[in-house]
């Protein structure tokens, strides 16, 4: 495993030809329920270090030879794999609040942790969700992946934070964009103390969903106790009207998005999550085609304010308050 500099895209690519040998969808053997010799017999949460990481404390020397224009690197840093519970037909969406909770502080210590080291410069918290996503092992699970560069998505979008900031009076874009949503009301989904979840009107996605604090927080770290439960019930909430749109678990990318941990300051940032469903019906997926790939043009087949309607309409009132 290496990194390997893109001089075009100015931004480095991860490669790991040893993750084509890992397995893929076991039907017995789960390695992440207890009994598997892998993880403890017993456990509410637990970081698991990726069998087949991207990034290692330690990597090895790079294949290739370094060059000036087409740089090589060693794949400093660490990809961890978070188990939710160990029931293995669980979902992120059942768990009580205690449960719940102890999830939260796993990854807030993790972040904590990966901040403190010098060759970590960006901490991803994810989950991919469902086989047309292409995950390997069903077992509820996200994963940690502590990158020693800040990728290309948030590193653009800092840069828009950054100038946005400096252009409007110390003024945070995402403070800005959620203010614009809340009056504007026919893209949001639900609301909550905390928080509020919409459908951005450029969304690339048909069901594509943002979650904004209300207060401006960088990171994990910075909320509340009373923060940090709102924020999972929200999570929650999402997942289960996710499941109601169509009958099934949807699947979907789902991603937090926070300050650097790289030792500099970014009062500008706004921290939230954003899920990337790929479906646009019951039977069909928003594919990434040509003008995706090739162009970075993405065109989304549906309109904003119909899809928040539809899902806005999939809320229990009672089980969804928030």
């Amino acid at each position: 495993m290496e990194l390997r500099w893109n001089p075009v895209m100015e931004t480095w690519v991860m490669v790991s030809a040893a993750r084509q040998h890992r397995p893929f969808l076991p039907k017995t053997n789960c390695p992440f329920c207890p009994g598997s010799g892998k993880v403890p017999d017993h456990y509410d949460v637990f970081l698991y270090p990726n069998d087949w990481p991207h990034l290692m404390p330690n990597p090895p020397e790079p294949t290739i030879p370094d060059d000036e224009l087409l740089r090589v690197e060693r794949a400093f840093g660490q990809c961890d794999v978070v188990l939710y519970c160990p029931d293995h037909n669980g979902s992120i969406k059942d768990l009580p609040l205690d449960h719940a909770r102890k999830l939260f502080a796993l990854w807030r210590d993790h972040y904590r942790a990966m901040r403190r080291r010098d060759d970590v410069k960006y901490v991803l918290i994810f989950e991919n969700k469902g086989d047309i996503i292409g995950v390997t092992i069903p077992h509820p699970h996200g994963q940690i992946y502590a990158y020693p560069y800040i990728p290309a998505r948030p590193a653009r979008e800092i840069e828009s934070a950054r100038r946005y900031w400096d252009s409007h009076d110390r003024t945070c874009l995402f403070c800005t964009i959620l203010q614009k949503e809340l009056a504007f009301q026919r893209r949001i989904i639900w609301t909550s103390k905390h928080f509020a979840a919409f459908l951005p009107s450029y969304a690339d996605y048909p069901y594509e969903v943002h979650i904004y604090p209300r207060r401006h927080v960088q990171s994990l770290d910075d909320f509340t106790p009373d923060e940090g439960d709102d924020f999972m019930r929200g999570i929650q909430r999402q997942v289960r009207l996710y499941d109601r749109l169509f009958g099934f678990e949807l699947p979907f990318m789902m991603g937090f998005h926070q300050e650097p941990v790289d030792g500099g300051e970014y009062p500008y940032y706004h921290f939230h999550v954003e899920f990337y469903p790929l479906h646009r019906a019951p039977d069909r997926i928003k594919y990434n085609a040509g003008t995706e790939t090739a162009g970075g043009a993405f065109t989304n087949p549906s309109s904003p304010e119909e899809k928040a309607a539809e899902l806005r309409s999939k809320l229990d009132r009672t089980a969804d308050n928030g």
